[in-house]
């Protein structure tokens, strides 16, 4: 996890024991009353001994929320999400905003688990917050103990997914040229159109020909965005929409070093540049986001155009081998590219 995050209003750093005189200022009864650890009154003491056991390392992050230099309030993932601040600041989105940056950065990883949060029942504005960050509730309320309070209160559990989260913050990229946004069901019909076609078929490893609608159906539900090793695209361009796919994946599921990516594209839009940009794209993003080293591609012999896209993207010709082509009806030999990271 990032230690300094950044947003349009906050900077979000560490915690240490230095916050504690401002901790000890801003924690009053109407915030403590919905923390279920903070006693009331919140004393010096307990805010030096609070932030002195804090290691910022996996699974327990906790940061200070600062605006203009000061702190306003806390933030933390220990390991639920958990977060308050200072009732001044109350009302203008700031735990919203850091929440939002702290979950962008902790999805970022591809390997994320679901994360859990909850509140008091009582506690509308948290309810609000966590709802319009996609959290779903878990179950029905429990009782948990409020140090404030001294006493126990409803608490209802939330939990939001990978899932969830890529659902809300779909994953998109712009080119020059080129929009490349998650492949829909709404794209079916077209895609059907691109990759029935012959001419486009034949260049894949697994898509049949003839290309029955259904098989289009159930490949684009598999190709969903879920915040994971694998994605499909569709690639869209101004005044005509969708003019073809992209696709990347790691059959192990990032087990292995063997990230690949796949693509096709309408003939009436061939050596134009859109595929060239598009994988290129989608390239840097695998090399910024997922711990690989390489990213694989493949073309077939025959197909120069593809060859030629690849070496444009820095991949580079690792040899031959054979592949199936479900199209051709065939076991052909094909160019296996490789590219590295730099």
């Amino acid at each position: 996890m990032q230690r300094i995050i950044h947003t349009d209003r906050l900077v979000l750093r560490p915690a240490y024991i230095g916050d504690a005189g401002r901790v000890a200022q801003i924690m009053e009864y109407d915030i403590s009353k919905w923390l279920i650890p903070v006693p009331d009154p919140h004393t010096l003491t307990d805010a030096q001994d609070w932030l002195s056991s804090l290691r910022f390392e996996r699974g327990r992050y906790v940061w200070a929320i600062s605006r203009d230099g000061e702190v306003i309030g806390m933030i933390g993932i220990d390991p639920t999400l958990g977060y308050w601040i200072g009732k001044e600041h109350w009302g203008q989105g700031y735990v919203r905003e850091a929440a939002h940056a702290v979950l962008s950065a902790y999805f970022h990883d591809p390997f994320a688990d679901p994360i859990y949060s909850g509140y008091f029942v009582e506690n509308e504005r948290s309810a609000r917050v966590l709802t319009r960050l996609g959290f779903s509730p878990l179950g029905n309320p429990v009782a948990r103990l409020s140090a404030a309070r001294q006493g126990e209160l409803p608490l209802q559990k939330m939990i939001l997914t990978p899932e969830q989260w890529a659902a809300l913050h779909p994953l998109t990229f712009d080119g020059a040229q080129v929009h490349i946004r998650p492949i829909m069901a709404s794209d079916v019909d077209v895609l059907w159109d691109i990759n029935g076609r012959e001419s486009v078929s034949k260049n894949f490893a697994t898509w049949p020909y003839p290309l029955p609608r259904d098989y289009v159906e159930r490949r684009v539900a598999g190709m969903r965005w879920k915040n994971g090793w694998s994605c499909g695209f569709a690639i869209d361009v101004p005044d005509n929409g969708m003019i073809g796919s992209i696709a990347f994946g790691s059959p192990s599921q990032g087990g292995k070093q063997d990230m690949e990516i796949g693509y096709g594209l309408h003939p009436d839009y061939w050596g134009q540049g859109y595929i060239t940009e598009a994988a290129e794209l989608i390239c840097e993003y695998l090399f910024q986001r997922y711990p690989i080293e390489k990213i694989t591609a493949y073309a077939d012999l025959d197909n120069i155009g593809s060859q030629r896209v690849l070496a444009k993207c820095g991949f580079q010709n690792a040899g031959e081998e054979d592949q199936k082509s479900p199209a051709r009806g065939t076991v052909d030999r094909v160019y296996r590219f490789e590219r590295y990271r730099t």
